[in-house]
């Protein structure tokens, strides 16, 4: 007996815009090398941060698995 899944729609692509803050960032940075010392400190304390906890908090948002509609849950009962 062959149980028939009904196609599921194609997934939606994100735009990464977590990304761009760092671009501009780094962009500055190029731009202006006359930064001072305390200015780089805090732009690469920042940027650490910004890789260590925005962009894996976000890419999990997005990953998260959604709750599941009444017809899948139908069918979970049904199967079960």
């Amino acid at each position: 007996m062959l149980i028939q899944s009904q196609p599921q729609p194609p997934p939606t692509k994100h735009t990464p815009l977590y990304f761009i803050p760092h671009f501009i960032l780094l962009l500055l940075l190029a731009l202006s090398p006359s930064l001072t010392l305390l200015t780089l400190s805090f732009f690469y304390l920042f940027l650490f941060c910004y890789l260590l906890v925005l962009i894996p908090y976000s890419t999990l948002l997005h990953c998260a698995p959604r709750p599941l509609s009444s017809t899948m849950r139908k069918a979970c009962r049904e199967i079960v």
